[in-house]
């Protein structure tokens, strides 16, 4: 199957000024690794986001729709932009109605909850800016 983020929205996608400032602190942030050909905007007439790698590091398109969706995924393959596409789903997790789930979190086999290398930064930069990462990874979990 592959290395997959999962996304639920049972509401329409709505952020604060933070959440904002936060995304576009990301796109920036990382900008050496996400194909902006078209500009700095991620966003589409239907999609909050929507980004992907640059070239030979794409895999497959980050796009989250505006609307509500009882099923989102996107495969990053663990390719460099999949840190964006954590650490955005870490800030979008904020927002009423969204959830995710990773191939990258998992509970051990006694039950305690765990995950990989690829959340390990993600989960320290979103701590860094006043949440617990592991807080949010633990709703998402019980959630999922």
């Amino acid at each position: 199957m592959g290395y997959t983020h999962y996304m639920k929205m049972d509401k329409d996608l709505e952020l604060s000024d933070d959440q904002k400032i936060l995304l576009n602190y990301v796109m920036e942030d990382h900008k050496d690794l996400i194909d902006q050909t078209d500009g700095p905007d991620f966003q589409t007439e239907d999609h909050m986001i929507f980004l992907n790698g640059i070239g030979d590091e794409a895999h497959e398109t980050f796009a989250v729709p505006r609307k509500a969706a009882e099923f989102e995924f996107c495969k990053t393959a663990r390719k460099p932009y999949d840190i964006v596409v954590c650490k955005m789903l870490l800030i979008l997790s904020q927002s009423p109605g969204f959830t995710f789930s990773s191939d990258g979190i998992y509970k051990t086999d006694t039950g305690k909850l765990t995950y990989d290398e690829e959340w390990q930064e993600p989960v320290k930069w979103i701590t860094d800016r006043g949440f617990d990462g592991d807080k949010i990874i633990e709703d998402m979990s019980n959630q999922a």
